[in-house]
């Protein structure tokens, strides 16, 4: 059941009590009573209002709060090991403690008088004395709002990279914490531009990891690389039958070759990205190899490459199947040999080999790059 506010007062919806009032406020149960509410169209500002719990209005809120109401809580399965409850979403975390602990049902009795909803726990993964919610949930239902933006994982940079694209993103989502709307995107910058992105603390680099509804990014191919559309749209006949793979093998070579980030991201207005800030590297650098590649006792990466180093340390070594590397006294080095060309070059300057390969090709040809 959906019952609906207009101008209506938080004073008793926020545990500081402040007094602001909020445009239209949505009570609501289950989740058709959410496809309802949205089948009428995503709200231009709009957010979860649970509990209220710590969630400060300096002024009244021009959206639509939505609030969980239903309060069941459910024994699902008892196997004498193991107590299985569903906990809807408006249900008092710590109604749920005093509810499990008045039937003798142990595990989140640590948990109780922490303040908010059973829907807001996994979000915030509450926790307290040893124990955090994640040990006790099994499962989460959610619903997802369909806006049909595309999105992207852009890393919180920890050094001025020359190896990595770069996302620039100024303006917060409003209400969506760590959601940036993108403002643009640079391919690999030389060390100085570099130095500015990331002393600036607007870009990002870019993981080139995406997350988008099929017929969003459909879509946006249509729109923006429809010579691209075209190739595959004529594919739709044989997609999931016999034929498609015979299609794919024909028609795919037959495709413009761009990135993503050229051919969609690039143009699109409803790219967003979400900051975040794990261990990641795309490879797109010597010294990003080296970390996370195996070295001998030398601490030398070799690449399965048939090398002989005497005295060396801390150096990349690759080589075409066919060649052999021998080396003496290198300390950092890379030292690659490809085709026509052999570089020997300090790691620590890789920055440079960007450069470098530019002016040999100048130099001496496309035939030594």
């Amino acid at each position: 059941m959906i019952r609906e506010f207009h101008q209506i007062s938080l004073r008793g919806r926020n545990s500081f009590g402040v007094d602001q009032r909020a445009a239209r406020l949505v009570e609501f149960e289950t989740a058709e009573d959410l496809r309802t509410f949205f089948a009428a169209g995503i709200p231009g500002r709009w957010t979860v209002l649970a509990g209220g719990n710590n969630i400060l209005f300096t002024e009244d809120y021009d959206g639509v709060l939505l609030t969980p109401v239903a309060r069941q809580i459910a024994l699902l399965s008892d196997d004498g090991d193991e107590v299985r409850l569903r906990v809807e979403a408006g249900v008092e975390w710590d109604d749920l403690v005093e509810w499990a602990v008045e039937r003798g049902l142990w595990g989140i009795e640590n948990l109780s008088l922490i303040p908010g909803k059973a829907g807001s726990a996994p979000v915030q993964n509450i926790g307290a004395y040893g124990c955090e919610a994640k040990d006790a949930i099994r499962r989460v239902e959610m619903y997802c709002v369909e806006t049909g933006n595309l999105l992207t994982l852009g890393v919180t940079p920890s050094s001025p990279h020359t190896g990595y694209g770069y996302i620039q993103a100024t303006t917060a989502c409003v209400d969506r914490p760590g959601i940036l709307k993108v403002k643009s995107f640079t391919e690999k910058p030389d060390l100085h531009m570099a130095e500015m992105f990331v002393s600036s603390g607007e870009f990002y680099w870019n993981s080139g990891m995406f997350l988008w509804r099929a017929d969003s990014i459909l879509k946006a191919f249509e729109r923006y690389a429809p010579e691209i559309a075209a190739v595959f749209n004529a594919g739709n006949d044989v997609y999931g039958t016999p034929e498609e793979t015979a299609f794919i093998d024909e028609e795919f070579p037959n495709a413009p070759c761009i990135s993503i980030d050229y051919a969609i991201m690039e143009k699109a207005s409803n790219v967003y990205v979400m900051t975040v800030d794990f261990g990641w590297s795309d490879l797109g650098s010597w010294k990003a190899l080296y970390e996370v590649s195996p070295r001998n006792r030398d601490g030398n990466v070799t690449q399965q490459s048939r090398v002989m180093a005497y005295d060396c340390s801390g150096c990349v070594f690759h080589s075409d199947p066919d060649k052999v590397i021998v080396a003496a006294g290198l300390e950092n080095y890379i030292v690659t040999q490809s085709g026509n060309a052999t570089l020997i070059y300090p790691l620590e300057r890789e920055q440079q080999i960007r450069r470098v390969v530019n002016e040999l090709g100048e130099a001496f040809g496309d035939r030594y790059l």
